[in-house]
């Protein structure tokens, strides 16, 4: 069973967590939503679903007159207490995983809510010190070092090893339960990919050109994971995104004969296509090493879109949200890493501009269902 919360009941929530689950085949013996009938059944009415609410819904929320599209301490109220109430539920194992709707943290934060977000609020639930968030696609997969934090304090939250903690996090999720992005390697979520190729992102522009220190700390990072056995490759500067799209059926990273670069003291950067990691010398010395297929690496073909990688680390939020958004649009999913239970949320926020006018996309909370509901297998 996975629990759904209708997050601000003033944004989009409550309309697409409905619309989702008018797309599911008897949602009513695989999901229970968090939320005030009433409130539910007249929207329901509204938007002309049909859905059969009374076995679906906890009516544990009362219902209360609101006005779409304004920040409310009722509806922050609102969102908490169903958040609460999926925390309670989730530790007597009612409920195997949740997914939570879009809330306003200016509503929240009316009701003394200190959290920078649901993904603390869940990790400080469950006592998890060890989190992350990942922003889930299927072309594109970045988990992020700092989200919520203001830009002149996130170099300070730049630590060998809170980098190292995401990369094992990203590592750890890929190896368990991601799906390949090579088309027909593996079926669905049933398998993992064995030897995920994992790359990072500089914090400063142009990586070391302008760096203040954070860069060696995130090249130490990566020392230590490849020590660890993982296969990560970095820090690459945040605009080279663009080299990291596969468009020629070779990995960008890889030249056709397929040579690494003898980096830095074995740090492991990868050559970009033209055969040059693209801030290193053309003098540094080259060895060849196996095919990625020989060592379990797909070589993608078929798809111009996939991203060759299988996951990226970013250093800050906008830094992995925009390419996400951009690629995996209507797509993305957030989940949280870490926590003991699968938790998933849609990758955009509560749209107060658009409430109550019955024209919200739903197929980002559509995709985070889908996703709670196959990670609650693991």
């Amino acid at each position: 069973m996975i629990g759904i919360t209708l997050g601000d009941p003033a944004g989009i929530g409550p309309e697409i967590t409905l619309k989702a689950l008018a797309t599911f085949k008897n949602p009513q013996s695989a999901f229970r939503i968090i939320g005030s009938l009433a409130m539910l059944l007249d929207l329901n009415k509204r938007l002309k679903l049909n859905l059969s609410l009374e076995p679906l819904v906890l009516d544990v929320i009362p219902n209360f007159k609101y006005q779409f599209g304004k920040i409310n301490l009722r509806c922050g109220l609102a969102a908490l207490q169903a958040l609460e109430i999926g925390v309670e539920l989730l530790k007597i194992g009612k409920i195997k995983g949740i997914v939570t709707a879009p809330i306003c943290k200016e509503s929240l934060r009316l009701t003394g809510f200190s959290y920078p977000g649901q993904t603390e609020f869940f990790a400080t639930a469950f006592k998890v010190k060890n989190y992350a968030m990942l922003a889930y696609s299927p072309k594109l997969k970045i988990i992020f070092v700092t989200t919520h934090k203001p830009l002149s304090e996130v170099s300070q939250y730049i630590t060998t090893n809170a980098v190292l903690a995401k990369i094992m996090l990203i590592n750890n999720f890929l190896r368990k339960i991601c799906p390949s992005q090579a088309k027909g390697r593996f079926d669905g979520l049933r398998s993992a990919v064995r030897f995920p190729q994992i790359a990072v992102f500089s914090l400063n522009p142009h990586a070391f050109e302008f760096s203040r220190g954070e860069e060696k700390k995130i090249v130490e990072a990566i020392k230590r994971a490849r020590r660890l056995g993982i296969n990560v490759f970095g820090p690459f500067p945040a605009d080279t995104i663009n080299e990291l799209i596969n468009t020629k059926g070779l990995c960008p990273f890889e030249s056709p004969k397929r040579f690494f670069l003898k980096t830095r003291g074995d740090e492991g950067f990868p050559l970009n296509t033209k055969g040059l990691c693209p801030f290193e010398s053309p003098k540094i010395r080259l060895r060849r090493i196996k095919t990625r297929r020989d060592e379990g690496f797909p070589l993608i073909k078929d798809d111009p879109n996939r991203v060759c990688f299988d996951a990226l680390v970013a250093m800050y939020h906008d830094q992995g949200m925009i390419p996400v958004k951009l690629l995996g649009r209507d797509e993305g999913v957030n989940v949280t890493l870490g926590l003991p239970f699968p938790r998933t949320s849609p990758l955009h926020g509560c749209a107060f501009d658009i409430a109550g006018k019955g024209i919200a996309n739903p197929s980002s909370m559509i995709a985070a269902i889908k996703l709670c509901r196959k990670l609650t297998h693991y």
